[in-house]
């Protein structure tokens, strides 16, 4: 949850940049509602595997996991430009793999 913050405040900073193009300003303000719903489904996610709801949070985790994704390949889609968020992203999703990882070994 806390890396999901975080780069949601990264992207703000970028947005504060006045000489973004439409196109970079268009995918930083969607990759923020990404990282937001991201965050939601986290939560989600952690609140269904405390009540031992092991499907629901599996479900919100790897759903959280589109948002990296999805966002660095908005950046992708056009010629010439390079996700500002790759590091990010790339991190974002490891961490979620992770959680994943420690939720599948737990005795269902």
């Amino acid at each position: 949850m806390a890396n999901a913050t975080s780069t949601g405040l990264i992207i703000s900073k970028l947005l504060d940049n006045k000489t973004l193009d439409t196109y970079a300003r268009n995918c930083l303000e969607d990759c923020s509602e990404l990282y937001s719903g991201a965050g939601s489904s986290i939560q989600s996610g952690g609140k269904a595997f405390e009540g031992k709801d092991y499907g629901t949070a599996n479900a919100e985790i790897s759903s959280a996991m589109d948002a990296p994704d999805t966002c660095e390949e908005q950046f992708k889609e056009k010629k010439g430009y390079v996700s500002p968020l790759t590091k990010e992203n790339n991190n974002f999703f490891q961490l979620l793999a992770i959680v994943l990882s420690f939720m599948n070994l737990v005795p269902k």
